[in-house]
């Protein structure tokens, strides 16, 4: 009934964890685990791990950028006879099995077509580069009609699972662009909510520079951007916010597809 998809790079100190969540789901049926340019161990623990659920590991020896293994994982996802796809990272360090099954229910019995998790969930202060981020996505949700209903919640922040009806309707390739995704399913009607609330640092664990966080918040600004003007305008200008975006590797994604993903635009 459910899949997942389950980006890794270099997670090996929290596969254990991972697999741990998921087995807690009791209606998922189907893992894609890709690997994204690992040199760890990661692969040897998720083929010896043992599990309730089928398990596909996907290896590419280089990275992929952000998000596109996250397109590439619901590919092998789509294939099978699920209704919904759950989507979390492989740096989870935390017992968050309660959110993740809200995110499922809310597809699977809710007839919910992207269930979302809110990571700010409480006013607080922070730095400037984050009020920065904060402010695109709540531009982008303010312009899709969904801040009532979403505040700071984004695809491109924390688990969320989504129906494979409203992928197969916005296509892969806007997985790999997450507030795109939440533009194309917003036009395409699809029904959109906040199901889970999760304070980001107490959940994730990998370790982030000054630099990894100035170059992600400018993906994030630079997609929230993107999605905006795609949504008024059909364009998919970024206003000059590129952060890690040039690395996203499309070319993987359009050869796995066998088409020009640029078509699903």
């Amino acid at each position: 009934m459910l899949a997942a998809v389950i980006p890794i790079f270099n997670e090996a100190s929290s596969l254990e964890n991972v697999l741990k969540n998921l087995h807690q789901i009791p209606s998922l049926s189907y893992v894609c685990f890709v690997l994204n340019g690992c040199t760890d161990e990661s692969y040897e623990i998720i083929k010896n791990a043992k599990v309730t659920f089928q398990k596909n590991i996907i290896q590419y020896a280089q990275k992929l950028g952000v998000d596109i293994p996250r397109a590439i994982g619901a590919y092998y996802a789509l294939q099978k006879s699920v209704r919904g796809v759950l989507f979390l990272d492989g740096d989870i360090n935390d017992d968050i099995h309660q959110n993740l099954k809200r995110l499922a229910y809310a597809v699977l019995f809710e007839h919910t077509d992207l269930a979302l998790t809110n990571c700010y969930s409480h006013p607080t202060k922070r730095f400037p580069q984050a009020e920065e981020v904060l402010k695109a996505r709540a531009d982008l949700n303010r312009t899709l009609g969904l801040f009532h209903d979403l505040g700071l919640a984004s695809p491109s922040h924390g688990p969320l699972c989504a129906s494979k009806a409203i992928i197969e309707k916005c296509g892969l390739t806007s997985l790999a662009i997450p507030p795109l995704f939440l533009a194309k399913a917003c036009q395409n009607k699809g029904k959109i909510k906040v199901a889970a609330i999760l304070e980001g640092k107490e959940w994730y664990g990998s370790p982030r520079t000054d630099e990894h966080n100035k170059l992600i918040s400018e993906t994030i600004i630079g997609d929230c951007k993107a999605a905006e003007n795609y949504f008024l305008y059909q364009s998919l200008d970024r206003e000059g916010h590129l952060g890690y975006h040039p690395s996203r590797d499309f070319a993987a994604l359009q050869k796995l597809m066998g088409k020009d993903v640029l078509a699903d635009f």
